[in-house]
């Protein structure tokens, strides 16, 4: 109700128009408007002094209240004259109040000098701006017309001129309204002081709720702006009236003000409030603060614009931040969005006022004053409800005392009816002696097979007939010794020295597995009182988990069979283990006559070959296991391990074979079913077939038919079957699928044939993916297509058979042969060799032109086992340099030529090639 009565009191005051600057007066009366308040037109003389140096221009007409340079494109830096012309009915005596000139000024009534605010001058240097508040004067003029003159400079601020219009009137008005003003100023200011030490006693009181510190803060910072900006000059009375000291703590003030409350909003709505904006906007304000500080007045005055417009941005961010948590029914955020939009709106009256766009006292502290008394009710409400709960929680704690010990002995009744029901090893090793407390789970007799466990030694009855020996016994009761009675550290410290799982073997020799789990227990001193174990049968589990794991594995050895053909299954698996029974009997019978190198070589050899044949059909975990064994192998680990691993993998071809037939139904084997053996049974082919040359018409051809589909395979399906491999390479070498051309003649090739040409094959097409087709990135830097081009032209000449294989990769780097050739002392000279017999060196193990090892090659292995091949079935082989010519960097193109007796192939008379 005061604060209404103020605004009133106010507000009694009559506006006069002023037109052309003339104020007529003859119609005032005096006892009905002891108060005049002129604004409007008045006479303005840029650029002169017209009472201490006369007129030298005409005037023009500038509005009051209003800075020089809003009406007209006047600057603000400069200096001027206003002229007031008042007439009266009569000659009466008057009270003069002005407020607010910027920034200095000469006041003449009637000709008189009545009063100087500040200094005045004509440039920056001569001139020293002074801040004065409501300023009163009583005087009766001489006639009924007299001037009012007001000459001002201004070198200080971005306003210049009359800011508030001009009070005139009796000495009882003119005194009402400064009186209403000081009481006013004094009435908001001391409300926003005494809330802010409110808010801080309440912070201290209670320090986990720091809205109250922030809100204490903003209360502070708004009383020191609205005092400085108090157009009754109560500033004076208190503080220093220096312009630039009021100046700098009018800015101080509402920038300080603006970022303790965007801290006050975030500390109530800090789900809807970015922390990072709030923290970095309250650090921009410190250090802007601090610069200001240093600055004179006239340097950092006109960059507070720059801040006005960063503190519409935070309140229009802080309303959207409080709109939203309205939305969300956040506690307060209805009361807090009325008064913010109440704040807000006289925030931003006092900015439109400051530019000068209009004249009135400044409203942000009434602004202030509505908000906090909703905040009080606010914070006073959350205190009320902090005091509730507080309240509530006390009783719930008086009615859980009383019925403590009641839930207690229940608690203790179920825990011990846990104990005996549960089928889990549960005690507590306690006391200097370690052994059992009372209180154990009744399974744990079962697991141990003794009754009354109760004071018995524990780790001696815990760890009996187990795997654990009796050192790691004795390093575990060391470790128990030291852990009891002692802190909690001690027990970290050592609890790896726990074993965490165990073996036991029972009475009836039964052996169980089972998990040990250790926890201390701590007494009232945070010492370590007991220690807890728990002991988890786990032999069942450890079995189904072994089950579902031979389950698992057995489902994708049975996903990589079902997709090979039955008779190229059963070939790989045959081929496959008479290779590696050929390691084990060399592994177990070593030849004396036969160097141990060697043997090594023919080992490394056999599991080079089983590997490529394993990766060609995709069977990619038994290849990876028999790369790991090419690498054990090739770091001579004793022959006992060898021959074990040999042996594993044997079995692992055997578990294929079985699932093949129990889960797939396809035969044990594909072996021909004759009585005869397979020798007898080609040569007796052999003789039908001449039979049948010999006849025009015999019924020879359906048996011939049916002994070749069982003995035979056509070498050009053979030669497509091998050569598909390069498909499944090319992906696992993330390169194109080459393109393939074939010329083959149609001859028929017996079963250990057909082996020997996979192995060599199987070898070579891994070598041109892998070495010699490059990357398609590197192909097309090097002018060719993306995919390679692999060529196998096959053809008779005299009593051979001659095999030619070339790609168009990056050729043989001879340079790379020589340099490891020397490098394993198979060369003793570092003079040059003739590139042929380097080339030739590419059939000895170890020599390789892979920069790396991979599971696919790079072992040097793979050409030797191709010699050897051939060699057994009584051909040859060589590389065929191109071209001797090569760039630098690069290596010869080459084919390789392969020479296998014709006789080894069966050639099929017209008409059974035709019948096929």
């Amino acid at each position: 109700m005061l604060l209404i009565l103020l605004l009133v009191l106010h507000g009694t005051s009559y506006g006069q128009t002023l037109q052309k600057g003339v104020a007529d007066l003859r119609s005032w009366n005096p006892d009905e408007t002891p108060l005049l308040k002129l604004q409007g037109e008045t006479e303005f003389y840029w650029q002169q002094w017209i009472v201490t140096e006369g007129r030298t221009a005409p005037p023009v007409l500038m509005h009051i209240p209003s800075g020089w340079n809003f009406d007209h494109p006047f600057p603000a830096h400069g200096y001027a004259s206003y002229r007031i012309h008042v007439i009266l009915d009569h000659p009466r005596e008057l009270r003069l109040m002005i407020q607010s000139i910027y920034s200095s000024a000469r006041i003449f009534v009637d000709g008189r000098l009545i009063t100087t605010i500040g200094q005045l001058g004509k440039t920056p240097e001569t001139s020293v701006g002074a801040l004065q508040g409501a300023w009163d004067y009583s005087f009766t003029p001489s006639q009924a017309a007299f001037d009012i003159v007001v000459e001002a400079a201004n070198f200080d601020i971005f306003l210049g001129g009359m800011m508030t219009p001009i009070y005139m009137g009796t000495q009882d008005g003119v005194r009402a309204n400064l009186q209403g003003l000081t009481a006013y100023t004094f009435f908001i200011v001391g409300t926003l002081f005494i809330m802010s030490l409110y808010h801080f006693g309440l912070f201290f009181l209670r320090r986990t709720d720091r809205s109250t510190l922030y809100y204490g803060l903003h209360c502070f910072f708004v009383g020191l702006y609205s005092l400085s900006a108090d157009p009754a000059d109560t500033w004076g009375v208190l503080l220093p009236t220096e312009m630039p000291v009021r100046i700098y703590f009018y800015n101080f003030g509402w920038i300080a003000c603006i970022s303790s409350f965007f801290l006050y909003t975030k500390s109530l709505f800090p789900q809807e409030m970015s922390s990072r904006l709030v923290n970095g906007t309250a650090a921009f304000g410190a250090i802007y603060l601090g610069t200001i500080a240093l600055l004179p007045v006239r340097t950092y005055v006109n960059s507070t614009q720059t801040y006005q417009l960063v503190a519409l941005m935070i309140i229009f961010y802080s309303l959207l931040v409080i709109a939203r948590a309205y939305r969300r029914k956040r506690d307060g955020a209805r009361v807090f969005l009325v008064s913010f939009l109440i704040l807000f709106a006289m925030t931003a009256h006092d900015l439109v006022m400051v530019r000068g766009y209009y004249s009135h006292i400044p409203l942000a502290g009434l602004g202030v004053f509505i908000f906090t008394l909703c905040q009080s009710y606010l914070i006073s409400a959350r205190f009320s409800h902090a005091f509730h709960r507080a309240e509530t929680s006390e009783a719930e704690v008086r009615q859980l005392a009383s019925t403590l010990e009641a839930r207690v002995e229940e608690q203790t009744r179920e825990i011990r009816s846990i104990m005996q029901s549960i089928e889990l090893g549960i005690f507590a090793i306690h006391g200097s002696n370690q052994v059992i407390h009372k209180d154990y789970s009744q399974y744990l007799e079962n697991i141990l097979e003794t009754q009354n466990l109760e004071d018995q030694k524990a780790l001696p009855l815990l760890f009996a007939q187990s795997n654990i020996s009796e050192d790691l016994q004795h390093q575990i009761q060391s470790v128990v010794l030291t852990t009891l009675g002692e802190d909690v550290l001690n027990f970290e410290l050592n609890k790896e020295s726990f074993p965490r799982s165990m073996v036991r073997y029972t009475r009836d020799g039964e052996v169980r597995n089972f998990e040990l789990g250790w926890n201390p227990i701590m007494n009232d001193a945070d010492k370590v009182d007991k220690l807890l174990v728990s002991v988890s049968d786990v032999t069942d589990l450890r079995k189904w988990q072994e089950e579902a794991r031979h389950s698992a594995e057995e489902l994708n050895m049975v996903a990589e069979v079902i997709n090979i053909r039955e008779s190229e299954f059963h070939r790989f698996v045959k081929s496959s283990c008479e290779l590696l029974q050929q390691n084990i009997l060399i592994l177990t019978q070593p030849d004396v006559n036969v160097p141990i190198a060697e043997l090594s070589k023919i080992v490394l050899m056999n599991l080079h070959t089983v590997k490529g044949a394993a990766r060609t059909l995709q069977f990619r975990g038994l290849a990876e296991r028999i790369h790991q064994l090419e690498q054990t192998t090739s770091d001579g680990v004793n022959r006992g391990h060898l021959m074990d691993e040999h042996q594993l993998l044997v079995r692992h071809l055997e578990e294929y074979q079985r699932l093949a037939v129990e889960k797939l139904g396809r035969t044990a084997d594909n072996q021909i079913r004759l009585v005869l053996p397979a020798g007898q049974a080609i040569s007796a082919y052999s003789f039908l077939q001449d039979l049948r040359q010999r006849a025009e018409a015999t019924p020879l051809d359906p048996l011939l038919a049916a002994l070749r589909q069982q003995l035979f395979t056509t070498l050009p399906d053979l030669m497509r079957e091998i050569l598909r491999s390069a498909e499944s390479l090319a992906r696992d070498l993330r390169k194109p699928m080459p393109v393939i051309t074939l010329k083959v003649p149609q001859l028929l090739v017996e079963s250990k044939v057909d082996e020997m040409l996979r192995h060599i094959f199987f070898h070579l097409i891994r070598n041109a993916m892998d070495h010699g087709i490059e990357t398609s990135e590197q192909r097309v830097q090097r002018g060719k297509s993306p995919a390679g081009h692999i060529q196998l032209q096959i053809e008779e000449d005299g009593a051979d058979l001659v095999f030619r294989l070339q790609d168009d990769g990056q050729g043989l780097r001879l340079d790379r042969i020589q340099a490891l050739a020397q490098e394993q002392g198979r060369l003793t000279s570092t003079l040059s060799m003739d590139p042929q017999s380097i080339a030739d060196m590419m059939f000895s193990i170890g020599v390789s032109t892979a920069s790396h090892i991979t599971q696919i090659s790079g072992r040097g292995i793979g050409m030797t086992a191709v010699a050897r091949f051939i060699q057994e079935a009584g051909g040859s082989i060589r590389i065929q340099l191109l071209s001797l010519e090569v760039k630098p960097g690069e290596g010869y193109p080459f084919a390789l030529v392969m020479r296998l007796p014709l006789h080894r192939f069966q050639r099929p008379s017209s008409i059974t090639y035709q019948a096929a």
